[in-house]
């Protein structure tokens, strides 16, 4: 087990000691829609929205429409598997503990799905939907990926359930976990099948 010490990364708790303060300028729907939303036990749901919204923008291929869904479809579900998997082995080798168990000034405002606190589940469920949606999205829809993204990191810390440092890592082990499933389909996966799961060139 590596031993991670959140008090002692600089601006971690200060910061969320004053996002948590602002819990009560925020309407409760608002934590538990976050909570919901981006459940990471919902990962198959995630995929399969991912999915139908990459097909929307989709040009189209040669490939017939039914073969290119179920081939994007099981590229976001390992999108977000691997996403999935490579936080709860993190949280499982860390088992950092929640933020409420560190500080007292800290008052969880919803109840956790685990006892672990790094890095969190539900920054990475929010950004491998960024991450799968950004080739294809334009300049608006990049600007409301990054928003729901920022909004999923902060409901987290205001809710008190996860510092700065566990949403931020849980963000990043994402996106790297979408670059490397690129990265394998890429090379395993033939050019004239992968053109149904690749964004359009720009």
């Amino acid at each position: 087990m590596l031993v991670l010490d959140e008090l002692a990364v600089p601006g971690n708790a200060p910061l969320l000691l004053w996002l948590a303060s602002q819990a009560g300028h925020f309407d409760p729907i608002l934590l538990h829609a976050s909570s919901a939303l981006f459940d990471p036990r919902l990962f198959p749901l995630h995929a399969a929205a991912c999915a139908w919204l990459r097909s929307r923008q989709h040009r189209p291929a040669a490939l017939s429409a039914a073969a290119g869904g179920w081939r994007d479809l099981l590229y976001c579900l390992f999108c977000f598997t691997l996403a999935i998997g490579l936080v709860g082995a993190a949280k499982v080798l860390v088992q950092a503990p929640r933020p409420a168990l560190l500080l007292a000034e800290v008052v969880p405002q919803l109840a956790a799905g685990d006892p672990y606190s790094f890095p969190s589940g539900h920054a990475a469920a929010a950004a491998a939907l960024a991450c799968l949606l950004w080739a294809r999205a334009g300049s608006v829809a990049r600007a409301v990926l990054v928003l729901l993204l920022a909004w999923v990191m902060a409901m987290r810390c205001i809710a008190g359930l996860h510092f700065p440092l566990d949403v931020a890592t849980g963000a990043a082990l994402s996106c790297v976990a979408c670059a490397a499933a690129a990265r394998l389909r890429d090379r395993f996966v033939p050019r004239h099948v992968r053109g149904s799961v690749l964004p359009p060139t720009r």
